[in-house]
């Protein structure tokens, strides 16, 4: 299945390219959705591998189907918390993971 988004330039692909097939479906997703420039998308991805190189903890990517419907609810409210889209889903699932714990 090709990666190619149309909305994307060919610099946002580059970007991604040397990234695993997961990680770039989910960098050009953000680029897309977020409307991010291919230079902020350089930043983002510098960010995150410096911040999980920080953590010192192993990053695991998990990919799941969801609804047009559901990512666009999901977007609308990490976008009110101010919040990247993947940081809002792992926040939540935390957040459902400590008071199913309890």
């Amino acid at each position: 299945m090709s990666r190619r988004r149309d909305t994307l330039s060919l610099q946002h692909h580059a970007e991604v390219a040397a990234l695993p097939e997961d990680e770039q479906e989910i960098w050009l997703t953000r680029a897309e959705t977020e409307g991010w420039p291919q230079s902020k998308l350089r930043k983002e991805i510098q960010a995150s591998r410096a911040h999980a190189e920080d953590s010192g903890q192993a990053k695991v990517t998990i990919s799941v189907e969801v609804s047009s419907a559901q990512e666009q609810r999901w977007t609308a409210a990490a976008r009110s918390a101010a919040v990247p889209l993947p940081e809002w889903i792992a926040g939540t699932l935390d957040e459902a993971a400590v008071r199913t714990s309890r």
